[in-house]
């Protein structure tokens, strides 16, 4: 309340001459607040903010998360929905080389090139590449797309269809910039993926045939790989991984889980991705020793990761999913990558 002075008269007034004086000259009073209380208002309020804030940011984070798990859940639920009808899982990446007896930089045929972009991707001889997440398609209510897809093309030659933005291929905590279009495949400006599928604890990028960790496809789209005891996880090239070949546990062994795909020395904010493309976008290695950076969200793109605080999310192949901390132990996590060499994981 905020009243204004007034200064009594010297004179003694008498009668009516004094009523109406005094009426005359009371303070009058008018609403409102003085600077000092406006200041002390707005800091309160300052303050409920700052504490609220940080609140609010968890409990987006936190339904943000749970959506991401949800998605992870639908590939675990896509992956063996196809698995069932096909009484395998797909293979990580189809490749076909067509007319040529190796992928770029390649001069055995045993093992592809998976780092960077491979020229058999581009068509390249006519040889073609799909990932996984395309043989899936029809299981994550894509059936559309999937009818459209011409298999004796390349995915420039499906580019329509491989650049179509997929709900369920993305996490919702994962930032628009990080896909950069300059990034992705051909220098496309959409067809991300956040997530991808596990290769194994071996080496997925190199030209080395005397590995057997890496990559392997088959001339001309036949089967040929190392077997799932070597380090091996249930997606590689051209692979046909069945349920019962995973003899490590499906409790205990990646089928899915996030990827980050940075790119440029590791330390930019843009990805190698493309949900589309077979290789090194949609798959991931649990490999610790040939790689350095390795570990969840350790910065190396051939490793899983995500934007979520201390970890990432996997879908193990009993179609259950884990968060795991970026702390796990180092051969834990190289062992829940494998199928079948025996690593048995109990509880983590």
């Amino acid at each position: 309340m905020i009243c204004d002075e007034f200064v009594t008269p010297l004179l003694p007034l008498t009668g009516h001459r004094a009523m109406d004086s005094f009426f005359r000259d009371r303070p009058r009073c008018r609403s409102g607040f003085t600077l000092i209380e406006l200041l002390v208002v707005i800091a309160i309020i300052a303050i409920l903010i700052a504490l609220l804030l940080p609140a609010v940011q968890q409990a987006r984070e936190a339904a943000r998360r749970t959506q991401c798990r949800n998605h992870l859940k639908q590939l675990g639920l896509a992956l063996h929905n196809y698995h069932d009808v096909h009484n395998t899982f797909p293979p990580g990446a189809v490749i076909f080389l067509g007319n040529s007896s190796a992928g770029s930089g390649d001069t055995t045929t045993s093992a592809a090139t998976t780092g960077g972009w491979d020229t058999i991707w581009r068509g390249a001889n006519g040889g073609r590449c799909q990932s996984w997440m395309v043989q899936i398609l029809p299981y994550v209510d894509q059936a559309p797309l999937y009818n459209q897809w011409n298999f004796n093309l390349d995915l420039v030659g499906n580019q329509a269809l491989a650049t179509m933005q997929i709900p369920t291929y993305l996490c919702p905590s994962r930032p628009s910039s990080r896909h950069n279009p300059a990034i992705g495949y051909q220098g496309w400006g959409s067809g991300h993926n956040d997530y991808g599928g596990c290769f194994g604890a071996g080496n997925l990028t190199g030209n080395s045939s005397s590995n057997k960790n890496r990559l392997y496809y088959g001339t001309n789209s036949t089967s040929a790989r190392g077997s799932l005891g070597n380090k091996g996880g249930i997606f590689g090239g051209n692979t046909r991984t069945r349920m019962r070949d995973i003899t490590d546990g499906t409790s205990g062994t990646f089928l899915t889980g996030e990827v980050q795909r940075l790119n440029g020395g590791f330390t930019t904010n843009t990805s190698i991705d493309g949900w589309a493309v077979g290789g090194l976008p949609t798959l991931f290695t649990t490999d610790v020793v040939n790689q350095t950076r390795m570990g969840i969200n350790g910065d190396q793109r051939e490793a899983p990761g995500s934007d979520h605080e201390g970890g990432a999310q996997f879908g193990m192949a009993d179609g259950a999913v884990r968060f795991v901390s970026e702390n796990i132990d180092a051969t834990l996590f190289s062992a829940l990558g494998t199928a079948g060499d025996g690593e048995v994981v109990g509880e983590f």
